[in-house]
C-alpha cells in the first residue's frame, strides 16, 4: 500500500500543473492500493473550501467521488463518507464533522468545549 500526501491530490484533482497532474493521474488511477488517511482527507478539505472557494458541496462531492476510485483505500470509507456528507450541509468545520462521523457510526462518545459541536452531538443523539 503507499500513502499520497495532499498535494499529489490536489494536482489530479485540480488538473493545474503542466507536468505533475498528469503524473499524479497516473498515480491515482492506475497505482494499486492507494490509501488516503483522516490527515490528509482533513487537508483536502481544507485547501479546497479556504484557499480554492470551492463551495462544501463540491468539495464533498468531489472528494466521495475521489474516495470511491477502485483502487483507493481510504482510512475508513463509511467514516469519510458520512463526515463529508455532514461537513457539505452545515456550518461545522471538517475536524468537527468527522468527530461527528465517529460519533454516528461508531457510537463514539465526544468530549468537547467546542458549544457549536456539543449542540450537534445533542441534537443527533
Amino acid at each position: 500500500m503507499k500513502y499520497t500526501d495532499t498535494n499529489v491530490i490536489l494536482r489530479y484533482l485540480l488538473d493545474d500543473h503542466q507536468e505533475l497532474s498528469p503524473i499524479a493521474k497516473e498515480i491515482l488511477e492506475n497505482q494499486e492500493d492507494i490509501f488516503i488517511g483522516e490527515d490528509v482527507l482533513a487537508e483536502l478539505v481544507y485547501v479546497l473550501n479556504k484557499t480554492y472557494k470551492v463551495d462544501k458541496q463540491a468539495v464533498s462531492h468531489i472528494l466521495i467521488e475521489l474516495l470511491h476510485l477502485p483502487n483507493i483505500q481510504p482510512f475508513s470509507l463509511p467514516i469519510a463518507e458520512k463526515s463529508l456528507q455532514i461537513f457539505a450541509q452545515g456550518t461545522l468545520d471538517y475536524i468537527d464533522t468527522l468527530l461527528l462521523a465517529y460519533h454516528e457510526i461508531n457510537g463514539t462518545e465526544i468530549i468537547s468545549f467546542d458549544k457549536k459541536l456539543n449542540q450537534f452531538l445533542k441534537n443527533h443523539h
